[in-house]
């Protein structure tokens, strides 16, 4: 896109995990080309510029609730950046049930909570798109890292297929 010939469009964004790490450079990155920003993470912080909303992505009461102030503030979402995420580094043999269900839920259930949100509007539109961050562990594996790396193979899936052509 030439920026002098063709106007910037601003979209409305949202990003799971924006208070810190690859959500909080996602944020900035948006924010940087002008677009309206909103920034989930259980804190409620996120990068200066950013609409900051509270919410825990394991919640769907509380990310729906998220949700609806981001398209309040910013219009319908037209972009979604799901990567909240936790890691707790064990062994396999070492990470306990509780340790286990915790990345699960943050991972990969919360990603699909976040998906599942903001699908319908999008659809109604005809329009959105969703971005998924993953690590690359669930490829490579990694030692201690057996709950991190399971929810990356899952959470492909959690995003509706790209629509057909017309």
């Amino acid at each position: 896109m030439n920026e002098e010939t063709e106007p910037s469009i601003s979209r409305s964004v949202v990003v799971t995990g924006a208070s810190r790490g690859i959500g909080e450079a996602v944020v900035k990155a948006f924010l940087a080309q002008g677009d309206r920003v909103a920034g989930i993470s259980r804190s409620g912080e996120a990068p200066d510029g950013a609409l900051g909303l509270a919410a825990d992505v394991t919640d769907p009461d509380a990310l729906a609730q998220a949700l609806s102030a981001a398209t309040e503030e910013h219009g319908p979402i037209e972009v979604l950046v799901a990567s909240a995420g936790i890691n707790r580094e064990s062994l396999a043999a070492r990470t306990s049930s509780q340790m286990w269900d915790e990345v699960i839920s943050a991972d990969l259930t919360g990603t699909f909570n976040t998906v599942r949100a903001v699908t319908p509007a999008m659809m109604r539109a005809r329009t959105g798109r969703i971005i998924l961050v993953s690590s690359a562990i669930a490829a490579r594996g990694g030692v201690g890292l057996s709950a991190y790396g399971a929810p990356p193979g899952g959470g492909g899936g959690a995003a509706p297929p790209p629509a057909p052509p017309p």
